[in-house]
């Protein structure tokens, strides 16, 4: 038996809209596009429809006092979308997965994280309306005993481990025009990075391997799920970073005994983030269609991400 469950929902944590975080040491497939009109996704021949899911993040983001309509808000309305659609898809997968499962989820369960947090703090927090918290509640108890499960039998997990280089840049905006350049002549991006350096008094730096177990929150940003040599943007707390995917190899390794330590605090996005991992690993995610309006889909962290045209 564990000796405590993984974090709950709690109390004080919140999520950002774009939840990513970036150091020097942590940093975020196949997809296809929904073929039947007017659908966001379908999942082995069970579509979830555009409205349902653009009605829904509209709420979300009104919810949290964004206008939904301000011209302004349209990078956050699509990066809610991408959010409401992956805990939708989840949601169906986890039904397939939650068939077999030695710890199925309870009402109690579910009754007593909304009890100890409050819905309209869940819905904050998940981006959902506080009529869909129930259900996203239960979710994320399925995706937590997944990966309770998984840590303690020592399950070997898919990895993603990259090596990668990048540029710093004073705001998204900036960086998505130098991204533009990249692209068109990508011989370029080293003498970038060179140069910035040397405004900072440095030498060069050397490319830095990360893992997505190690930088789980980073996964919504698509970082794991391009191919190597391709570059993307990804914001931090204060920094807006042009990430070029040097290499990339896919692993398998067991998942951080440290996530079950009780004196530990891990986020839920933490918890979310490898929960799909392990979801993904379980079910297959490889058969899910995506309407590219929302991103891509990456079936080994069973997460929507955004397309390689919107990095």
């Amino acid at each position: 038996m564990l000796v405590r469950s993984l974090p709950v929902l709690s109390p004080g944590r919140r999520r950002r809209l774009v939840p990513v975080a970036v150091s020097l040491l942590l940093l975020a497939g196949a997809s296809g596009c929904a073929e039947q009109p007017g659908s966001a996704a379908v999942i082995d021949g069970h579509t979830i429809t555009t409205r349902s899911v653009d009605n829904d993040a509209q709420a979300a983001l009104t919810a949290q006092s964004l206008s939904a309509t301000n011209p302004a808000n349209s990078l956050a309305l699509i990066q809610v979308a991408r959010t409401q659609l992956t805990g939708q898809i989840q949601h169906d997968l986890l039904q397939r997965a939650n068939a077999s499962s030695a710890k199925p989820v309870t009402d109690e369960d579910v009754s007593a994280i909304i009890t100890q947090v409050g819905a309209a703090q869940l819905a904050e927090q998940l981006q959902v309306t506080q009529e869909e918290v129930p259900a996203r509640v239960k979710d994320f108890i399925a995706l937590r005993n997944l990966l309770s499960a998984a840590i303690q039998a020592q399950t070997p997990v898919t990895d993603v481990s990259l090596t990668i280089s990048l540029a710093s840049y004073p705001d998204r905006a900036a960086a998505v025009a130098a991204r533009a350049g990249f692209l068109a002549r990508p011989d370029t991006f080293d003498q970038v990075l060179a140069e910035q350096a040397a405004a900072q008094g440095q030498p060069t730096p050397e490319p830095q391997q990360i893992t997505l177990q190690r930088a789980p929150t980073v996964i919504s940003s698509g970082l794991f799920a391009v191919p190597a040599g391709s570059f993307v943007v990804v914001t931090g707390n204060d920094t807006t970073f042009l990430v070029r995917v040097d290499s990339r190899e896919l692993t398998k390794s067991p998942l951080p005994s440290s996530l079950l330590d009780p004196n530990e605090q891990v986020p839920d996005t933490v918890v979310e983030a490898l929960g799909g991992l392990l979801l993904a690993d379980q079910v297959d995610a490889s058969q899910v269609q995506v309407n590219p309006r929302y991103g891509t889909w990456d079936p080994i962290t069973a997460q929507v991400v955004p397309g390689l045209n919107a990095l």
